[in-house]
Parts: structure tokens; C-alpha cells; sequence
């Protein structure tokens, strides 16, 4: 006659084991998702000299002087997990005491800091701000334009967002835009580089998992070792 025998079952030292292990793992995991992105800053100074270089003439650098500009900064995230949404952010600054500075515009991002939209040279002098990153998806794309506010802080945003890691090198151009009238009274607009800076960005995962992914397994992870928890304690 054949005997079953009854399985035993884990015993509680194994069971708080794997609860303990799975909690460690899991929390790492919540935490590599939501760790603080490390921001990297670039900040380029306005001077006469330099804007009389890049072919700015006198009567263009006093016009662009009334606005009072001191420096331009340009911050984006020095690193980018997949699935991830980072914020890139071009600022052009004015001298300290040059006017108001408590408002800022962004490009196409709707927030309480977006801006109003571009409605010709009836505003004066005008910015166009152009981002090229190869490989990495923009929002908005690539280049835009926008007043440039006397004496304020003017703020130009980009989402940035990648599918794929790898090293993404990158450059950030900003342009002053001064109104020009031909002989037949239209009015158009000359570009001159105001500034040029280069940036990069790594993407990376964690053993091939994106932020998105990372997230739920770790929480599906914590939900798993509190409840091996709990059936320990029910036993004990």
C-alpha cells in the first residue's frame, strides 16, 4: 500500500529570508527610478567684444544693450534614464536691477510659465532658440521663437525623452532676431548667433529595464515581501 506523504512547508526562517531579500532588491530597484537626475550648467557672459566678433554693429549692439542682457545659462540633465522625462532649459538673463524679473516664457509647453505666442516684430527684437539632439525625442522640436521681454528673465523649455541608452552629444544655438524693412515696406527678420554651447547626455537602464518597468517590479516587489512578512508573523 502506497503511503502519501504531506509536503511540509517552507520553514519561517526561509520564508523571512526571501521576504528580506525581495524587500532589499525591490527598494533598490523604487530607488534607482526615482533618484534626483544630476543637472549640468553652462553659462556663457555677454560682452561688446564678443558680439562685435560675431558681426553685431554698433548701432545693433546699443539697440540690443537697451534689453540689459548679462549672461546666458543653459541646464539640461547630465544623465537620462530610458522612459524617462527630462527638462532641458535655455535662460537668457538680465543685469541685476535692469527691471522685473519675475516672469518667465517657455516654448510651447503648457504651464503656468508658457509664453505668449509669437505675433511679429511689433514687440521689438525677437529670440530664436534651436536644439539639436540626434537620437533623442524633443518636445517642441527643434526651434522656436519668441519675444525677448526688456530687463526680464526669459526662460526657453525642451522636454527631452529617449527610447534607447547610449551617449547623446548635443549643441543648444540662440539667435537675436532684428526687425529689417525692405524697399517695399515688408518686414522681416535678420538672425544674428548670440550664442553656441554644446552639450551632452547618457542614457542608461538598469539591466535592460526602462524607469517605467523599474518602478512597477519594484513595487510589485514590496507588495510580495510585506506579505511573505505577514505569513511569517501569522506563524510565529
Amino acid at each position: 500500500m502506497r503511503v502519501l506523504r504531506r509536503s511540509h512547508p517552507w520553514p519561517k526562517k526561509t520564508l523571512r529570508a526571501l521576504a528580506i531579500s525581495l524587500l532589499l532588491l525591490s527598494t533598490a530597484l523604487v530607488a534607482w527610478s526615482l533618484w534626483p537626475l544630476k543637472m549640468q550648467r553652462q553659462t556663457l557672459q555677454f560682452s561688446d567684444k564678443n558680439l562685435a566678433q560675431v558681426g553685431f554693429t554698433p548701432a545693433q549692439q546699443a539697440a540690443l544693450g537697451e534689453y540689459h542682457l548679462a549672461q546666458i545659462s543653459l541646464d539640461w540633465p547630465e544623465t537620462l534614464r530610458i522612459g524617462e522625462t527630462g527638462r532641458i532649459t535655455l535662460s537668457v538673463e538680465p543685469q541685476p536691477g535692469a527691471g522685473s524679473i519675475s516672469s518667465s516664457q517657455g516654448l510651447a509647453l503648457r504651464h503656468p510659465e508658457a509664453s505668449e505666442p509669437w505675433r511679429g516684430f511689433g514687440e521689438g527684437l525677437a529670440i530664436d532658440a534651436r536644439l539639436d539632439l540626434v537620437g533623442l525625442q524633443l518636445y517642441p522640436a527643434n526651434e522656436a521663437r519668441t519675444a525677448l521681454p526688456p530687463g526680464k528673465l526669459l526662460r526657453l523649455f525642451w522636454q527631452v525623452r529617449a527610447a534607447r541608452g547610449g551617449d547623446y552629444p548635443g549643441n543648444a544655438w540662440l539667435y537675436i532676431v532684428f526687425p529689417q524693412t525692405d524697399s517695399a515696406q515688408n518686414v522681416s527678420g535678420l538672425s544674428l548667433p548670440l550664442s553656441a554651447q554644446n552639450l551632452a547626455i547618457k542614457v542608461i537602464s538598469l539591466a535592460g529595464l526602462d524607469v517605467s518597468q523599474a518602478r512597477f517590479l519594484g513595487a510589485a516587489g514590496i507588495a510580495t515581501g510585506l506579505l511573505l512578512m505577514l505569513i511569517v508573523v501569522i506563524k510565529s
